[in-house]
């Protein structure tokens, strides 16, 4: 192994140390510095952390033909997003590197034979209501739900699938995408969070009527400034984000006090 590698190595296993995983790195073996990817995660034998550790050669020798079988395969396993085959009962028949990531496995190779159903976590988005929608109308578009990986991590993602035949069976081939950053919270989404929290503590000291009105008003405010947020502060294009006319967007505004510093430009 090269000197310049034990870096690299040693910050990627300090990583998965702390965090149960680390994306893959490139390593180079033998005299010839051959490269190849070097993955790591964090599995438990007994009460012993295990470092689980996968290498895969990057490339093939020269002289070497590549059918086109390969090259698709070789291609499926670079993939940024998460790929999954299964039949009509949820078995995985084939998976890529991604899947293995999100799903906290320790190779792809390991999730052949398992039940997606296993890692879909959230009721009204799991294995049955998607294999029912594949059933129903041949595709799934964006389908949001969480995965609860091997190590306990959920990830909110999103399913677009398409079932097709494979011989005399039905298989379904899956893209699972990490949505997780899109959806982090912001400091507005926290805080009205907080205000729907406390909302909550006074069910049974308020009539539901004030209630309601007053949750109303809490997310109508989140999201006038969302809209104003998002449209740089032109009240025009905030009033089409939200399907308003602008005389609507005016009295809301004025409603809840909301100051509009940035110029109404319309152009």
């Amino acid at each position: 192994m090269a000197a310049k590698d034990r870096e690299p190595i040693e910050l990627m296993l300090r990583r998965v140390r702390d965090q149960g995983k680390a994306p893959g790195i490139v390593v180079h073996l033998g005299a010839e510095g051959t490269p190849w990817t070097l993955r790591g995660s964090l599995m438990t034998q007994g009460s012993t952390p295990v470092f689980l550790l996968q290498m895969t050669p990057i490339g093939k020798p020269a002289g070497t033909a590549v059918t086109e079988q390969e090259d698709f395969e070789g291609l499926l396993d670079r993939l940024p997003d998460a790929v999954a085959i299964i039949d009509e009962s949820g078995e995985v028949k084939r998976a890529n590197r991604a899947f293995a990531e999100l799903v906290e496995i320790g190779s792809a190779g390991a999730a052949m034979g398992e039940n997606l159903g296993r890692w879909l976590s959230r009721p009204g988005a799991d294995l049955s209501v998607l294999i029912s929608n594949i059933e129903r109308h041949g595709i799934v578009r964006l389908l949001s739900t969480t995965v609860l990986g091997e190590l306990g991590t959920e990830t909110e993602i999103e399913i677009s699938a398409s079932g097709y035949s494979h011989g005399e069976d039905n298989r379904i081939v899956l893209v699972l995408r990490n949505v997780a950053r899109r959806l982090s919270p912001s400091p507005e989404s926290d805080s009205l969070r907080m205000a729907l929290a406390s909302m909550t503590e006074t069910v049974g000291k308020t009539p539901l009527r004030k209630l309601v009105k007053s949750t109303v008003e809490v997310v109508e405010q989140y999201y006038v400034r969302a809209a104003l947020q998002l449209a740089e502060g032109n009240r025009t294009t905030a009033a089409e984000i939200l399907g308003l006319s602008r005389q609507s967007l005016y009295a809301k505004l004025d409603r809840y006090h909301i100051e509009d510093k940035e110029p109404d430009s319309t152009g």
